[in-house]
């Protein structure tokens, strides 16, 4: 595994990077609830994902459960890309979305669960055990590490998210014991 780097950068753009970086390819994922349209009752908003990918930043969308939107390095994983299916609703409903009732979020992180247990059991080079889980309301959008904890050969062991900057300030913080300043920073490796 090689280690990683930060280093000074002026040309922006994926255009501008080494060829070696351009393979990898540059993705946004967005996530919306709709303001009034229900599935169902007002408590569940109908959700849009939105993924555009490089070259053309060309918008898919959707607002069912039919399609699997994923970004990164883990979506080239057919074995990940399977379970993620498995995880969505036929005909509207799977047993997971029990999870919600009383806890908003709860099949976000049943999805997290399942996915990261799949990581952990088939690993591949280059993608990270760590997950998020990201849950959208009509009210706010929250965003937090999937941390786990398991009993391995009789030890317990936690397993927690690495600190991940969420906003200037604390990518600020983050490199603050680094020699070079934010705003020239990128991850290399």
């Amino acid at each position: 595994m090689g280690s990683r780097k930060l280093e000074a950068k002026s040309a922006v753009g994926i255009e501008a990077s080494p060829i070696e970086e351009r393979m990898y390819g540059a993705a946004i994922l967005m996530v919306s609830a709709h303001p009034t349209e229900d599935l169902g009752s007002p408590r569940d908003p109908r959700i849009y994902t939105i993924e555009m990918k490089w070259p053309g930043f060309e918008p898919t969308i959707a607002s069912d459960f039919s399609r699997i939107f994923s970004i990164g390095r883990g979506s080239g994983v057919a074995l990940y890309r399977d379970t993620l299916q498995e995880l969505m609703p036929e005909n509207g409903y799977h047993p997971l979305m029990q999870l919600d009732v009383g806890d908003t979020g709860g099949w976000a992180t049943g999805i997290a669960f399942q996915l990261s247990r799949a990581i952990r059991k088939h690993p591949e080079q280059g993608i990270s055990k760590y997950l998020h889980v990201g849950v959208v309301t009509r009210r706010k959008y929250h965003i937090m590490p999937y941390d786990w904890s398991e009993t391995k050969d009789g030890k317990w062991t936690e397993v927690r998210m690495p600190k991940v900057a969420t906003n200037w300030s604390e990518l600020v913080q983050l490199l603050s014991d680094s020699t070079l300043a934010p705003e020239t920073a990128r991850a290399g490796s």
